[in-house]
């Protein structure tokens, strides 16, 4: 048997084949905005012998594709009533991005009875809490670094728009290095000071780093914390 996951994030929306043995056997992804190509994506997963779908978005389902997934002998559009295998304590239920939650169902499969904080680094980074209860608490948001970048060109009168890149010295000796430095030291700094005043309320709690920035920003703490790249589509295999 064959899951297809579909995670519609706020820029791209990805494409996973889970097998029996939970191995990611093929991903791939499409724009978000290219609403056709990633309807064609989904007919072209079908012939690997799709049985099974999950649906994720955090910027509303495309009926096209919701449609073609029912077509399966089982599928599931994920929301906030799916049921999952996690306690959700979240107050507005209909609000929470389901990427999120699908993280935090994924760190708790793969970290069991653990005090848990989850650092999903895209478009945003959010800040994730599961205690050793299986419970999820809910979490923080803050800008990503393209948002950082594009908030320092939009909002100045002259600071260029930088793309993400690693730093080549801690004190940067021009603008761009001066606007990279801030922005990748300011983010590296964020999460430290988070990860610290977490510490603080749990008696022990492990940090789990996830998203499309999560690799690079996963060597600037070396052993300090968990990196999981698919963190999510892990999670959304779990609830299928």
């Amino acid at each position: 048997m064959l899951n297809l996951i579909i995670d519609q994030g706020n820029t791209t929306t990805k494409f996973y084949i889970i097998d029996n043995n939970y191995n990611i056997v093929h991903k791939s992804y499409c724009h978000r905005s290219s609403k056709n190509q990633c309807i064609d994506q989904v007919k072209l997963l079908f012939r690997r012998g799709i049985t099974s779908a999950i649906y994720s978005s955090v910027s509303g389902y495309c009926q096209n594709i919701i449609n073609l997934i029912k077509q399966l002998d089982f599928y599931i559009v994920f929301n906030y009533k799916t049921p999952i295998p996690i306690e959700n304590l979240y107050s507005s239920k209909k609000t929470l991005g389901m990427d999120r939650l699908a993280g935090a169902v994924g760190a708790n499969y793969l970290f069991p009875g653990r005090n848990l904080i989850i650092i999903d680094i895209g478009t945003a980074i959010t800040y994730d809490f599961v205690n050793n209860k299986n419970q999820f608490l809910g979490g923080n948001i803050s800008p990503g670094p393209h948002i950082r970048f594009k908030a320092l060109n939009n909002y100045t009168a002259k600071l260029p728009l930088v793309d993400l890149d690693t730093p080549k010295r801690f004190i940067g000796q021009n603008t761009r290095e001066a606007i990279l430095n801030g922005v990748v030291y300011g983010i590296f700094a964020e999460i430290k000071g988070i990860i610290n005043e977490a510490k603080k309320k749990f008696d022990s709690i492990t940090p789990v780093l996830t998203g499309g920035y999560a690799v690079f920003f996963g060597k600037m703490f070396k052993n300090y914390i968990f990196v999981e790249a698919n963190l999510v589509p892990i999670g959304l295999n779990q609830v299928l």
